[in-house]
């Protein structure tokens, strides 16, 4: 028992070749069954159809935040304006208001 022959040998290398060719192939399989599965394949689907809804939506609210800051600059030149006028007419009162 102590000694093994070269056919000994030789049986334990192709036994431990057969087992990892088997282990090889039992993932492969379990891989593909898993690509396969139509639960698997819906959730892709849903996935893709989500990623698509919030690209859409980041490019409504790219839109919606350039129409704001268009009205915050708008209404920064409005009360400017606004501003400016109110000035004109106290010049205007403060002068007919003076003679």
């Amino acid at each position: 028992m102590g000694e093994m022959s070269a056919s000994d040998v030789i049986t334990l290398v192709t036994a431990a070749g057969v087992i990892v060719a088997l282990i090889s192939n039992l993932a492969n399989l379990r891989a593909k069954r898993q690509e396969n599965n139509p639960a698997i394949i819906e959730m892709r689907q849903d996935i893709k159809y989500i990623r698509s809804a919030i690209d859409k939506q980041e490019g409504v609210n790219g839109e919606q935040d350039r129409r704001i800051d268009d009205l915050g600059n708008r209404v920064a030149v409005a009360e400017a304006s606004i501003k400016s006028a109110h000035k004109r007419m106290d010049d205007l009162v403060s002068s007919k208001g003076g003679s």
